[in-house]
């Protein structure tokens, strides 16, 4: 997982050619930290098929405020394709983990 910014936003996840999962979390927030090692292991296992990008809701305000976040860990699914995404998900999700 790759942490960005707002100035690269553009670049990771808009025009990536391949589905984007935005993970809006905070370092205060512990249930976040409980979660990264999963969201790790999901998108290792996917095989490439999505991948998954950091959001600090705390530092990127401007950004956090975009997607409307209220509470952390909140996750932005991709928008394109992402019936593609679901389904890749829950394929990644009934393997091994």
């Amino acid at each position: 997982m790759k942490q960005i910014t707002s100035n690269e936003f553009t670049n990771e996840v808009l025009a990536s050619p391949t589905p984007v999962l935005v993970d809006c979390y905070t370092d205060y927030c512990m249930p976040c930290r409980r979660l990264a090692p999963v969201i790790e292991e999901i998108e290792s296992a996917s095989g490439g098929a999505f991948k998954v990008v950091k959001v600090d809701a705390g530092t990127e305000l401007q950004l956090a405020a975009s997607f409307r976040i209220n509470a952390v860990p909140t996750f932005v699914p991709p928008t394109h394709p992402p019936q593609a995404f679901r389904e890749t998900l829950f394929e990644t999700l009934r393997g091994p983990l």
